[in-house]
């Protein structure tokens, strides 16, 4: 199985410093030029609906094979109806973004919106519990996605912190547990690298590891933000280098071994694994 990685240059929080008709133009062209199975993009892959039906179309003319998870920062659906917490008025209700699946043939696949950012979101007994009771309620999106006969879970940038734990990883839900347990694939796309290396590699170790007989693979790819503010208003340039910008973990073992593409525009990986 060829894994394909790409992310782009962040300038700041939100702001790429391609436009998304240039990254869609790289992302075609990538996908074009290497024999991929699966392409993860990193967070803020493009800037709207019309560019993701674009690249649609560029991959049903190449006849490509290889599936594509994105995100569009500003989804159309969301603009209009809003947040699915709204109502809650806390989390991540105010983004925009959604991810998606592009299969060669069939109309994009909507792989949900991102419903919370950090651990401190879940932590408070009464609002954490709401967050994650809507987040279950929306799970069969996240999990909509079926490849090479494997199920596929989409977990979007802190989506990650469904579960806690460093030495002792554990879940937070028991219904996204056996959701996620049940899937052999989990992606997890982020808009720049995430701090507490430590505990995200403990995470997503687990998140990989076999699994009711069932070889798993977690999958991760992040755009590096040269302007990245820290809590106290530091200012720190994330690298493209940077091993852990992307990851492969398979059955609890990171990959690294791994080809490499880098320049000024895009950081993009093939990992090459047995499934």
């Amino acid at each position: 199985m060829r894994i394909g990685t790409l992310s782009f240059e962040l300038e700041k929080t939100d702001k790429m410093k391609l436009s998304g008709s240039q990254r869609c133009e790289i992302i075609k062209n990538i996908v074009q030029g290497n024999d991929l199975d699966l392409m993860l993009c990193a967070g803020y892959s493009l800037d709207n609906k019309d560019q993701l039906n674009n690249l649609q179309q560029s991959m049903n003319e190449l006849r490509s094979k290889t599936i594509l998870i994105l995100e569009v920062q500003s989804d159309d659906q969301i603009q209009k109806e809003g947040h699915p917490l709204k109502d809650l008025k806390l989390g991540s209700y105010g983004s925009k973004h959604k991810m998606y699946a592009i299969i060669p043939k069939i109309e994009p696949i909507n792989l949900g919106a991102q419903y919370f950012s950090t651990s401190s979101e879940l932590n408070n007994k009464k609002d954490g519990a709401n967050i994650i009771k809507k987040f279950e309620d929306a799970f069969h999106e996240k999990s909509a996605l079926s490849f090479k006969n494997c199920n596929v879970v989409a977990l979007c940038c802190g989506e990650i912190n469904i579960l806690k734990g460093r030495s002792k990883v554990e879940f937070r839900s028991k219904i996204i547990e056996e959701a996620i347990f049940n899937s052999q694939i989990v992606v997890n796309p982020t808009h720049d690298a995430m701090s507490n290396y430590g505990t995200l590699i403990a995470k997503r170790k687990f998140l990989s590891q076999k699994k009711n007989g069932l070889t798993r693979i977690y999958i991760s790819s992040s755009n590096w933000n040269t302007h990245k503010k820290t809590k106290n208003g530091k200012i720190i340039t994330q690298k493209p280098s940077s091993r852990t910008l992307h990851s492969v973990f398979l059955n609890g073992i990171e990959q690294i071994q791994y080809s490499q593409n880098q320049n000024d525009l895009y950081e993009f990986r093939i990992t090459e694994i047995d499934l």
